[in-house]
């Protein structure tokens, strides 16, 4: 018969795992570009480009992913989607943002893909 310390121990292990899968989310947000930066890389190395990050005017949450200047900040390393977001905000237009705030460069959101246009399918 189990000893009730291993019981208990093998349930706090359980509920543990649970509540830090709950509250991962994958989703999805829209809106127009508020800032993008690439960084030097010499001065930031963990920044350097390809590495950029950007956010977008009407998003405030996604997920854990924090906040920076009140805006989620998202990041990402292609140079593709750098091209694609600086069109999106030379033109004004929307942007669709994947993200899974399980993905990371250091505390901050990675977005996964990222698609132009309002309530584009992801």
């Amino acid at each position: 018969m189990f000893n009730k310390n291993i019981l208990l121990t093998i349930l706090l292990i359980f509920l543990s795992t649970y509540t830090l899968t709950a509250k991962a989310e994958a989703g999805r947000r829209e809106g127009t570009i508020q800032y993008i930066r690439v960084h030097e890389a010499q001065e930031y190395p963990d920044w350097a480009p390809p590495m950029f990050w950007f956010t977008l005017n009407e998003v405030a949450d996604a997920g854990t992913c924090p906040l920076w200047n009140g805006r989620v900040l998202f990041a990402m390393s292609s140079n593709m989607a750098l091209s694609l977001i600086l069109s999106a905000n030379m033109a004004d237009k929307t942007l669709s943002v994947k993200y899974d705030d399980t993905k990371r460069n250091g505390s901050w959101c990675k977005a996964t893909y990222v698609t132009l246009g309002k309530d584009a399918p992801l």
